[in-house]
């Protein structure tokens, strides 16, 4: 299984300014890690995942109303300090620690290539995929430097 922990409050105080990023201080933020060319990013969690750039892992229904739960690869946060910003184990469902291990290869390679198709749409100026519903809104924007762009 991919290791699902908790952002830390030291993150969220130290990256308040991350363009796209969930910033609510009041909330715990559940990431599953995953590393890419030497980078570590924390991929969320999120209740109410509604859009295909991401792995649906389960749905639930709260009055009357069903939401995907999964992650969410446009709001992937880069983790620059693993001993500050990544804190203990997130509780997920035994659905989603059943998907998080039978899926776990598929999951790395969808990450990758979402990330891949982000710098190859920058290094072509490809203004269409960046300003497609995938990339649009994504975290990505934040670490062109870490990405080679």
């Amino acid at each position: 299984m991919l290791k699902v922990s908790c952002l830390t409050n030291h993150f969220l105080t130290t990256n308040h300014g991350l363009k796209e990023a969930l910033h609510d201080k009041n909330r715990g933020y559940g990431i599953v890690t995953i590393e890419l060319n030497g980078l570590t990013f924390g991929i969320p969690l999120r209740t109410n995942l509604n859009h295909k750039y991401g792995i649906h892992l389960d749905s639930i229904t709260k009055n009357g109303k069903t939401s995907k739960r999964g992650l969410d690869f446009t709001k992937a946060v880069l983790i620059r300090d693993t001993v500050k910003d990544i804190g203990g184990p997130f509780f997920v469902s035994e659905d989603q620690k059943k998907v998080l291990t039978s899926r776990k290869k598929m999951i790395v390679n969808q990450f990758e290539k979402y990330v891949e198709q982000y710098v190859n749409a920058v290094k072509g100026n490809v203004s269409g995929t960046l300003a497609s519903s995938a990339y649009r809104y994504s975290t990505l924007i934040n670490y062109h430097d870490e990405l080679g762009l």
